[in-house]
């Protein structure tokens, strides 16, 4: 018996709409369409957002809360599963914002939305028979739902507490900012803070080759992030931003404490310091060492997140992996899981939005391509089950996304060693420095592979030791396969990376264990030159005497 009330409504209405039934004349025959799958997903999430630009707080404390509830329902019609010869299915799903506690209108807007899923649904199977039938194609238009297994799911987490000091969070947002201001240094900045609860309710009714199968979920995650950007000018005259992020998965109080936000705060103060009128450096091919961070942003985005998803490959036209299940794509010493049970990860989660228990799955093996991302869609045309990898902002479509990567590597050395690799084969190429890389950004294009990773920090590290830093206008351009190809040695240390992954299905929160690595060398280009823009007047200093501000008549 289901107690929670927004999942006895939601269980209500699947009750009401799998018995619906609409009748087709086909070639003199009657057939009625009836559903053979619907989920409902019902999100409460709580956000507090804090922001301050350039020494004030730009944020109100009396409106940096907000509560978003929204819902999402899928609605699969077509052939049976039990029909070895059915085609497959037409699947749709639909979405709204709803009240956050009034059950009546949750249930007249989850009616109207199932209706129009539904109908939706039954177009889009016509449709795929329309297409079959014109171009005389085998039937991988449809879709079709993996085989998971039969047994009901009951599960309950305990709601994670979400109580936050606004007003006190503001005054250190707001002390921080104005630190970040005084620096001369600095010409602008800003500090973003995000703090989240998501609760989750899930509800499915499906037909099975037994007969039925229900699934009742709820599950409650917290997320908590500081960003904290500052730009300063190179010797090229470029404004370049520099970045600092804490992230914390449910220890939102720790995040909270001042002592660490203004610790943050003064480490990109110095690094800041470091790169004032810095060097700008030429475009050329380089030997360089990424960091854990750089690592990390090049394995995510240029082979384990999008071009790995099995619907970024049927759908969006990812084609650089394919073909290459069972082929090397990294070098034969390193091994990839992604792993959405690892307790406080930022990615990790319990269930995925398909209600498909989370698991550990190896993607890549000795270098050797094992999987792909799957959700319940792309594994079914696979005729493979789902390794629950569907996930999604708030309401948004759910598709295949990674959550927690983890490299391991059997052959590793200290981190100075492999710098020490890079400054060696300067030494033996006649180059005068190699390049070390930290943190950055990412891009990739899923049609045609290629990859960019955007800089947070540059070193030269020269071959007599010195280290000098350079301007981060840069970026690195590469293919998805050279840039996995390019990794020569990886580090024994490894560092926990934090990050916001952006697709069709939102944003959701990921993160990398990953080492530093040597890449070899790889080409490095200058960002294009912007025309520099300057200050007609100076910052406004904290001691400015008011009495500057006043017009003067005389």
């Amino acid at each position: 018996m289901v107690k929670d009330r927004f999942l006895k409504a939601m269980d209500q209405m699947l009750t009401r709409w799998k018995k619906v039934k609409e009748k087709r004349i086909i070639v003199n025959s009657e057939i009625n369409f009836s559903p053979q799958a619907i989920f409902i997903s019902l999100k409460h999430c709580d956000f507090i957002k804090i922001t301050g630009e350039d020494g004030g707080l730009t944020s109100d404390p009396k409106s940096s809360y907000r509560l978003d509830v929204s819902t999402r329902v899928t609605v699969a019609v077509g052939d049976s599963p039990d029909d070895p010869k059915g085609n497959g299915l037409g699947i749709s799903s639909s979405h709204a914002f709803v009240s956050p506690e009034n059950i009546k209108a949750l249930k007249n807007v989850l009616d109207k939305l199932i209706d129009g899923a539904f109908k939706e649904s039954l177009a889009e199977y016509f449709g795929h028979h329309s297409v079959v039938s014109e171009l005389d194609i085998a039937n991988t238009r449809f879709m079709k739902l993996s085989n998971e297994s039969e047994s009901p799911v009951e599960y309950f987490e305990k709601e994670k507490e979400f109580q936050v000091n606004i007003q006190k969070l503001s005054e250190i947002i707001e002390k921080a900012t104005q630190t970040l201001h005084a620096q001369k240094e600095i010409e602008e900045s800003d500090i973003v803070l995000s703090f989240s609860r998501e609760n989750r309710r899930f509800a499915a009714w499906e037909k099975t080759v037994q007969g039925e199968t229900k699934k009742h979920i709820f599950t409650s995650q917290t997320l908590g992030h500081i960003v904290f950007s500052a730009s300063v000018r190179d010797a090229g005259g470029r404004l370049v931003e520099y970045s600092k992020r804490i992230v914390t998965g449910v220890d939102l109080e720790t995040l909270s404490q001042e002592e660490k936000i203004m610790k943050a705060t003064y480490e990109l103060i110095e690094m800041i310091k470091q790169r004032s009128n810095c060097q700008v450096h030429k475009s050329g091919r380089y030997k360089t060492v990424l960091d854990s961070h750089a690592v990390g942003t090049l394995l995510h985005e240029a082979g384990m997140a999008h071009l790995l998803s099995g619907r970024y490959i049927d759908e969006e036209g990812a084609t650089t992996f394919k073909d290459n299940i069972g082929e090397r794509i990294l070098p034969n010493f390193i091994t990839i899981y992604d792993d959405p049970t690892i307790p406080n990860g930022s990615g990790s989660f319990k269930y995925d939005e398909e209600g498909v228990e989370a698991q550990r799955t190896v993607i890549v093996e000795k270098g050797v391509l094992i999987n792909l991302l799957h959700d319940r869609i792309s594994a079914g045309r696979r005729r493979t089950r789902s390794n629950g990898k569907a996930r999604a902002e708030g309401s948004k479509t759910p598709e295949p996304r990674t959550s927690n990567l983890i490299v391991e590597s059997s052959i590793s050395y200290p981190k100075e060693k492999i710098i020490q690799m890079m400054l060696e084969d300067c030494k033996k190429d006649g180059d005068e420095y190699g390049l070390l890389i930290e943190g950055g950004g990412g891009e990739v294009n899923v049609e045609s592979g290629e990859f960019r990773l955007f800089p947070n920090t540059v070193w030269r590290i020269y071959t007599d030791g010195r280290r000098e830093p350079v301007s981060s206008a840069l970026f690195i351009p590469l293919e998805a396969l050279q840039a996995l190809n390019s990794i020569k040695a990886v580090s024994n240390e490894k560092e926990i990376v934090y990050g916001v992954c952006g697709a069709e299905s939102g944003y959701v929160p990921v993160q990398e264990i990953c080492p530093a690595a040597y890449v070899g060398e790889i080409p490095v280009h200058s960002a294009s030159d912007d025309p520099p823009r300057r200050r007609l007047l100076p910052k406004i200093k904290e001691e400015d005497d008011s009495a500057d501000f006043e017009e003067n008549d005389n």
